[in-house]
């Protein structure tokens, strides 16, 4: 082979070389913007998840708060979510699968399955955090579901129902007390019950909340209302 011939070959080889770095690198930065892609999938998913999560929070507190029975399928599905810890982990596992579903039609359609394989970690941590918050969320349900059969079963013993919801509301009112709203919370949820201890609380609840409106009136104009504690102890009268 001549010095011409030798220098074809040469550059040839040069060529394919060039051409396999290309091909490798282009490859590289398709796998980097399918692991983009998971994330991405993984935040819109969760994202929209918490939106309408928000959205039917806010109008089931509205109706319970009114005194009606959640009507829309965001209020249902609110309601549904503060039944058990459990309605917590089963949502949370079933935006995971939708993600999945989501990344795997992608895959599919737009790619081949060994981007997918390749981003299974990246898909992994996304599931892992997706997890964290429901885990929290999971554990407040658990506290408010105990609170609510615990003023249920107390109201339901007692043989004065009224006057028993009465006490709990002067001392959830009581200055002296650490407000905590989710005895506010299971209380209006019980109000909504059709028995007794619903009709209790709720006519007690209705009777609150005209007696705090007449007072907050009060304070509009300017007026100086005494406030008492409703305590085990008489509180201080403060003017």
């Amino acid at each position: 082979m001549g010095p011409e011939g030798l220098a074809k070959v040469l550059v040839f080889s040069s060529i394919g070389l060039n051409g396999r770095k290309g091909k490798e690198a282009s490859m590289q930065m398709i796998a980097a913007g399918y692991w983009y892609f998971v994330l991405i999938a993984g935040l819109v998913v969760q994202g929209v998840w918490m939106l309408l999560t928000r959205w039917g929070r806010e109008r089931y507190i509205r109706s319970i708060t009114n005194f009606r029975k959640p009507s829309s399928a965001s209020e249902r599905f609110y309601g549904w979510h503060l039944s058990a810890p459990g309605n917590v982990v089963l949502e949370a596992i079933i935006v995971d699968s939708a993600i999945v579903l989501l990344v795997l039609y992608v895959t599919f359609t737009q790619a081949d399955m060994s981007y997918f394989m390749g981003a299974l970690p990246v898909l992994a941590l996304v599931m892992i955090l997706s997890i964290v918050a429901p885990i929290q969320t999971a554990r407040r349900v658990g506290g408010l579901v105990r609170i609510e059969k615990e003023l249920y079963d107390n109201i339901n013993a007692a043989t004065d129902k009224v006057s028993q919801v009465r006490t709990v509301i002067d001392n959830l009112l009581n200055p002296l007390q650490v407000p905590d709203g989710r005895y506010w919370f299971a209380l209006f949820r019980i109000a909504l019950t059709e028995d007794p201890v619903g009709w209790s609380a709720r006519d007690v609840l209705m009777e609150k909340a005209k007696e705090l409106d007449m007072l907050a009136e009060r304070v509009r104009r300017g007026e100086r209302v005494p406030m008492k504690s409703t305590g085990s102890e008489r509180g201080a009268e403060i003017e």
